[in-house]
This record gives structure tokens, sequence and C-alpha cells, in this order.
């Protein structure tokens, strides 16, 4: 019977394993606030995925026209300093029970998982080390770890090579970012799913994926064999017509 189930499974880790977004924004617009700038939270949550100092880049500039490298280096740190403070907390670090489902599926179909991660290695070690992430996940790269990251393939290719599969035909990508949808299309993934909270966000069109959920509970569904239909026995809506042309002739 042909696997339908790919050799590896890339996830971003923070925000599909373990944390809520909503959570992980208001701490970062939290963060930023106190720093003297303001910016509205669907700027931050578009932006989740990208590592931290590119985060402070952007929203700095949208505020300031200019800003000072200390100022940015400063709202990174701070940024970065909240987020490790939060995944200190146990309660923070409880893997998704729906995830952990999909993960156990997934080692039964002899899957690879690889965890993703846009915060520093330093602080992704320590939320490995404190989880129970490293039951399920056989390893894990964090962006400081690669040359480029999201949006780039590099950190794929880097994965890939390491887990000796050579072709992404073999390769699932799953986030919940445009940033990681675009990794994965350019990785040439032949899974890049988008786990979509908000399916109403009619511009999720606009980017490459090639699956899209509602949820993680939906994962597995993905990677399931197509169902035979039955085929139906079609019947002409003429023939009685035809049957009744028949007698008369």
């Amino acid at each position: 019977m042909q696997n339908h189930w790919p050799k590896l499974v890339i996830l971003d880790t923070i925000g599909i394993a373990i944390g809520d977004p909503d959570k992980i924004t208001n701490i970062i617009n939290d963060t930023i606030k106190r720093n003297g700038i303001i910016t509205e939270k669907w700027v931050i949550r578009k932006l989740i995925g990208k590592p931290i100092v590119e985060i402070a880049e952007i929203i700095t500039q949208r505020w300031l026209r200019d800003p000072e490298p200390e100022i940015v280096a400063k709202i990174t740190k701070d940024i970065i300093e909240q987020l490790r403070v939060s995944f200190s907390e146990k309660c923070n670090l409880h893997i998704h029970p729906e995830l952990t489902k999909f993960l156990k599926i997934a080692k039964n179909e002899n899957c690879k998982i690889v965890g993703v991660s846009w915060l520093p290695a330093i602080i992704t070690d320590e939320i490995f080390t404190k989880s129970d992430l490293p039951q399920y996940f056989d390893s894990w790269v964090s962006y400081d770890q690669t040359p480029r990251f999201q949006p780039f393939p590099d950190i794929i290719q880097q994965i890939s090579q390491k887990e000796n599969v050579k072709n992404t035909e073999h390769v699932a990508k799953i986030g919940i970012s445009k940033i990681a949808l675009l990794a994965g299309y350019h990785a040439q993934c032949k899974w890049n799913i988008l786990i979509n909270h908000v399916e109403e966000e009619s511009d999720w069109t606009a980017y490459p994926f090639s699956h899209s959920v509602k949820d993680i509970a939906s994962l597995a569904k993905v990677f399931q064999p197509p169902t035979k239909q039955k085929k139906k026995n079609l019947k002409s809506i003429f023939k009685k017509d035809i049957k009744a042309m028949t007698t008369l002739t």
C-alpha cells in the first residue's frame, strides 16, 4: 500500500507546538509600548515567525522614520527577555494536546519531526529542556543557527540534508505565518500546510500553500489517502421519452 505520509515533518515550534500566538502578540505589543512606540496588534501578528530583531526593526521604522540602531537593539533585547520569562513558566510549556495526537500518529508512520524556532537558540534550548518536546521531536533548529531564516528556504534545506532526505517531495512544512509558507514554497516542499484559525482572512489566497486546515486537529487528514467514491449509475432523463417515441413510430 502506498505511504501517503512524508519522511520529514518540519513545523514552527513556537505558536504551534507551544505558546499561544495571541499571548505572544500581547507580550511583544506591551514591550514595544513601554519603549514609547505604538503599533497595531495585527501588524505584530503578521510579523510573528520572523526573528525578533527583524520584528523590532520593522515596527520601529513604522513609528520612527530613521530609528537609531541602539533603539532597535534595546527593543529586541527587551522582547527576547520578556518572552524568555514567559516561557520559563511551566504553564506556558505544555504541548497542545491535539498536536501530541498528530505527532504520535506521524511517529507511527516513521516520520522524522523537526522543530524550527524564530527565538534565539539559547531560549529555544531552554524551552526544549524544560518541556516534553524532546519526547516527540527528533531535533530543532533556531533562526540564529542558519545563514538565512524564513522566508528563505535555507533552514529547510539544512534540516533535509541533516536528516538525509534529499527530495523535498518527501517533506512537509507546517506553519501559521506567511513567512513560514514562503519558506516551504521556496524549498519546493510537497506539503506546505497553513494552519489558518481565521478563515475569513482573504489575503491568505495570495500565498502559496498546498493545504489549509482550520486547526491542529485537522492536520492528520492531510496525509490520509483519498477515500474511494462509489460510482453512480447515471440514467438518462430522456429514457422514458425515447421509449414513448419508439412506441408511437
